[in-house]
């Protein structure tokens, strides 16, 4: 009987976000007689989430998940890459998959001593919304370039990967996130209308984002102060974590009154139902490496008005499943979000074009089996 491909993942936690769902959803659907999977976590957030999924899940315990904390950074990265090789060595694993920057920093170092054959790393952003200059820009560097195949999830990242960090091209490897268009299908909407007060009639818009200031919400409270005086039924929602800049958001929803208007949520952990409860999705990010909830918005059946930067443009199809539109422009965001709110025609249609974009080229079994035929030809080489 042929051995099994051994499969180490590594990624800091499965707490919730959009990296580490992409990854719950291919631990799920590997083909367990071709793959033996092995998960290595940092630390333990979510660790539930993965239960059923992986057989065999290790947790290093490291301190702290993130190099943004300069505190005894150096002594917790060796720490740490010790643990990792130990566990490494003990595992033997064919392939070793990193998933986002601290995962890759440490995993190739750790993969690199324990005589990995072939280590993968996963680039799901552009540099711009994580990376600060000196030491930890030049360690994200370097793990990108001793990695054997770097993965981008948009052609934005993938050029970024060789432009900017010097990859070649014939080490970079684009698959695209997927989505679980049935699930969307088969749900309700979730009484979110009804739930803040928006009347009927109301054009309910909303945005699924936590408060990074690279999300730029502050843009969509500036597009949505041009639109009510002319439309005082729509209606805003903001639903997301508070990564620092909330309380800012809430205070220029103050500053120009819209609190009538604005409903901002806490992070929703079933996010399916409040898709489906929008008329339009909106996204105001000024970087963005390829947005799950692009895909969760067209596989809601959702018309999206979304900034053009990253993988925005590769996820919605200008004029078709939505419109695109500069980032740090309110103003023209708000002429998008308009020609929407006046035309519920064009709203169904692109949502229904959005629908099929997603279930055509954004599946969950196309993203599984680009990373199943990967994996086999790595265990080739």
């Amino acid at each position: 009987m042929k051995r099994r491909i051994r499969i180490a993942f590594f990624i800091g936690s499965l707490d919730r976000g959009g990296a580490e769902n992409q990854l719950l959803h291919l631990l799920g659907r590997l083909d367990a007689t071709t793959f033996d999977v092995h998960l290595i976590l940092l630390h333990d957030a979510g660790k539930e989430r993965a239960d059923g999924l992986v057989p065999r899940i290790t947790v290093l315990d490291h301190t702290d998940e993130s190099f943004r904390y300069p505190g005894g950074r150096l002594a917790r990265a060796s720490r740490t890459t010790w643990k990792l090789q130990r566990c490494l060595r003990k595992i033997q694993p064919d392939i070793l998959h990193c998933i986002l920057p601290t995962a890759c920093v440490l995993g190739v170092a750790a993969g690199r001593f324990a005589g990995v054959p072939q280590i993968i790393c996963s680039r799901r952003a552009l540099v711009e919304s994580y990376r600060s200059a000196g030491v930890l820009t030049w360690s994200d560097q370097q793990a990108m370039r001793r990695a054997d195949i770097v993965l981008a999830n948009s052609a934005a990242v993938s050029h970024e990967l060789c432009r900017r960090d010097g990859i070649r091209p014939e080490r970079v490897r684009l698959i695209y996130n997927g989505v679980d268009v049935q699930a969307f299908q088969d749900s309700s909407p979730n009484g979110l209308r009804s739930s803040i007060g928006a009347p009927r009639e109301s054009v309910l818009i909303g945005t699924v984002a936590n408060f990074f200031a690279y999300k730029r919400h502050v843009d969509l409270v500036e597009a949505a102060r041009m639109l009510v005086p002319k439309y005082p039924a729509v209606r805003f929602v903001l639903s997301g974590r508070e990564e620092g800049t909330q309380s800012m958001v809430r205070g220029e929803i103050e500053r120009h009154g819209l609190q009538p208007y604005f409903s901002v949520l806490d992070e929703t952990p079933n996010v399916v139902p409040l898709f489906k409860s929008l008329d339009i999705y909106a996204c105001s990010s000024e970087t963005e490496g390829f947005s799950n909830v692009l895909l969760e918005a067209m596989a809601a059946g959702k018309p999206v008005v979304a900034t053009s930067v990253g993988g925005n443009p590769d996820a919605v199809a200008d004029g078709v499943t939505g419109i695109l539109v500069p980032p740090r422009d309110p103003a023209r965001m708000a002429s998008a979000l308009e020609t929407l709110i006046n035309n519920a025609d064009l709203q169904r249609q692109m949502g229904r074009a959005g629908l099929r974009r997603a279930a055509e080229k954004f599946s969950l079994d196309a993203m599984v089996q680009r990373h199943q035929e990967l994996y086999s030809s790595l265990s080739r080489a």
